[in-house]
């Protein structure tokens, strides 16, 4: 295995203890040594997860401030003590509920992600093989992190993608301005409020996902980030980041993020800059998809001013018997209907189609300055009617990707084009 096993501990909830780290064992000697463990790989949230298994990663300093990473594998028996209740009325036994996190921590570098997703399933098959020994009761914590020391040298390559499909679904049209601001590099926060739905595994490709269809190395990721480490990870940082919590006061307690996704209760969401305001998918981008949406204009900005007034000229002359012209550029541009949520290929094909029309622009400009016609944001798949639509594209041309061809974008108002 690439990853450098730095040790790996036990942690248990007890209802009446709280968390309490049991074991820790460390690796080839290592001297390093880790404070909130127990909290760490026992977050917030989890005892109403629905499942008995999940998975949590996070980030966590030594003693020596040194960046070190975990996977845990979390064990929770008391949604499977509720169902065995006989009188739903009948209280819970506490002494039988049993919470525990096995996991292991790795020293963190840029390849530290990448290389664990080669390899977690197979580390996780090995973990649930120890821990099933230990919750029969046929061996101690001690045992247990020897038992998995030992077997982690026979540990596999099996990278399976697997997409966080539900909430993907949930997200819908909001995906398209994320995946904006994400190809303009801003720093995202996910704020879960749905515990009992969403699991820590979920959100851990959620975040996965998003660096994925960014097409963006510089992203750091951070899973799980809660009171305990959000300082070192998030308020120090000095990267762009797409992290993840589920300790609700992170929003008001972070103050470096620029767009914020709320997963709410009953798939409910939210996508927000950092003054609260609400983001939304542009009106060309809802004939891109079919969306549970389509009928919720809070999610969708509305028609632009000329916009309307084309629409209105084609009704009024054609009886609505011919579409506007404009149509012919968003025809080109928009694939078929499509169903959300939105395989990672496709804004990779999407970001491809937009960098050639960019630079086929550029090439028929002689100077620094960029003049596009509404038509033109059409064809490169935008809304040419959106201001905000406008906006993104000027910031990722000038400051993102075309800052040595192009210093200033200029949009033209009126476009023949979209009449005839």
């Amino acid at each position: 295995m690439n990853l450098k096993i730095e040790g790996s501990y036990l942690c248990q909830f007890d209802t009446t203890q709280g968390n309490s780290l049991l074991q820790y064992q460390p690796y080839n000697d290592s001297k390093s040594s880790f404070t909130d463990l127990e909290y760490l790989s026992l977050p917030s949230g989890l005892h109403d997860i629905a499942e008995a298994k999940d998975i949590v990663k996070f980030q966590i300093l030594d003693d020596k401030k040194d960046k070190f990473f975990s996977i845990a594998r979390l064990y929770n028996n008391s949604k499977s003590i509720i169902n065995d209740l006989n009188d739903l009325s009948a209280s819970i036994d506490r002494n039988k509920v049993k919470i525990f996190s096995v996991g292991l921590i790795f020293k963190l570098d840029s390849k530290t992600d990448t290389d664990l997703l080669e390899y977690q399933e197979s580390v996780i098959k090995i973990i649930d093989i120890s821990y099933e020994k230990f919750s029969q009761g046929n061996i101690n914590p001690d045992t247990l992190l020897s038992h998995l020391k030992n077997d982690l040298t026979n540990v596999e390559k099996r990278l399976t993608w697997k997409e966080p499909f539900q909430i993907l679904k949930d997200i819908d049209c909001f995906i398209f301005p994320l995946w904006k601001s994400l190809m303009l590099k801003k720093s995202i926060l996910i704020i879960n409020n749905d515990s009992k739905s969403v699991s820590f595994d979920e959100l851990n490709r959620l975040v996965e996902y998003l660096k994925t269809i960014s097409n963006c190395i510089d992203y750091s990721l951070v899973y799980n980030c809660s009171l305990s480490n959000f300082e070192s990870v998030l308020s120090f940082s000095r990267h762009k980041y797409i992290a993840y919590t589920t300790d609700l006061i992170l929003k008001d307690t972070v103050d470096n993020y620029q767009v914020v996704l709320e997963l709410g209760k009953n798939g409910k969401i939210q996508l927000l800059d950092n003054n609260n305001k609400p983001l939304h998918a542009t009106y060309i981008e809802g004939l891109k998809l079919i969306s549970k949406y389509k009928n919720d204009f809070n999610k969708f900005d509305s028609k632009g001013k000329s916009q309307k007034i084309i629409d209105f000229v084609y009704l009024l002359f054609t009886f609505n018997t011919m579409k506007p012209a404009y149509y012919k550029f968003v025809n080109m541009a928009v694939d078929i209907p499509l169903q959300a949520p939105l395989e990672p290929k496709r804004f990779e094909k999407w970001l491809s189609s937009l960098d050639s029309g960019i630079e086929s622009l550029i090439k028929t400009s002689n100077a620094k300055v960029l003049i596009l016609k509404p038509s033109d944001v059409l064809m490169l798949g935008f809304d040419g009617f959106n201001q905000n639509d406008l906006l993104f594209l000027k910031e990722y041309i000038t400051k993102i990707k075309y800052a040595d061809q192009v210093e200033k974008v200029v949009f033209k108002n009126f476009d023949i084009n979209l009449f005839i």
